[in-house]
């Protein structure tokens, strides 16, 4: 099943025909299953999926994807802030970061000259933390 990423967590992205049902958790009785509640939480969900998607569609993109970019930025830094820093891992969100800010460049909008300063502090905050390492 797929999935897409809010700033709350994966959100799987609800198919038009039905998924086969989960098997239960072991130790789970079948006494204590109630379809018909199964039946009222998958409603809940896929209405709180629903509402979710219309929230994302609403959303401009640049904004969504700026949000993702600050994701990654924050990623970098936590793994630059290890004791040792994790220089591969932050190297990775770092050069991610770079690489959908290059691609989507102008049209980030406004987000735009703040996502390339913050991918000129990871990349400085790189250097720095490799150097002192070496």
């Amino acid at each position: 099943m797929s999935t897409f990423w809010t700033p709350s967590g994966e959100r799987p992205i609800p198919r038009d025909d039905p998924a086969p049902a989960a098997p239960a958790p072991s130790g789970a009785s079948a006494e204590r299953h109630d379809p018909e509640l199964d039946g009222e939480m998958d409603e809940e969900m896929r209405a709180e999926l629903m509402a979710m998607q219309e929230q994302m569609l609403r959303t401009p993109a640049a904004i969504v994807v700026a949000n993702h970019c600050i994701g990654l930025v924050e990623l970098a830094a936590l793994h630059l802030g290890q004791d040792p820093p994790n220089l591969a891992d932050a190297q990775v969100a770092i050069d991610a970061l770079a690489g959908m800010i290059e691609a989507v460049g102008a049209r980030m909008g406004e987000n735009g000259p703040p996502l390339r300063q913050a991918l000129n502090q990871m990349r400085m905050a790189f250097i720095e933390a490799r150097t002192a390492g070496a």
